[in-house]
């Protein structure tokens, strides 16, 4: 049997909210948060983000986030435009 990875169909909107409440994708303009959340203790011990990032290291993770985003809406676009495969529905044993 083979192992496939689920695969979202297109990426989540860069803005996500109604009323008060919004959530964005990452920009490379938002290192300085990266930078400050990760001086703080409560945050590095459940998130995924070293402690005491350097300026350099959160525009790097912050670039590197963006970048990602961009490279996966591009590929689902491309992902879109092919035509779908024919050995989908096969029964596999």
């Amino acid at each position: 049997m083979q192992n496939e990875r689920a695969v979202l169909p297109c990426c989540p909107p860069d803005v996500l909210g109604d009323g008060d409440l919004r959530v964005r994708s990452l920009t490379s303009d938002d290192w300085t948060l990266e930078h400050q959340m990760s001086q703080v203790p409560d945050i590095v011990e459940w998130a995924t983000l070293r402690p005491d990032l350097s300026v350099e290291q959160a525009k790097e993770r912050v670039g590197r986030a963006a970048q990602w985003r961009r490279d996966a809406a591009g590929h689902l676009r491309d992902r879109a435009r092919r035509p779908p495969r024919r050995d989908r529905g096969a029964d596999r044993t």
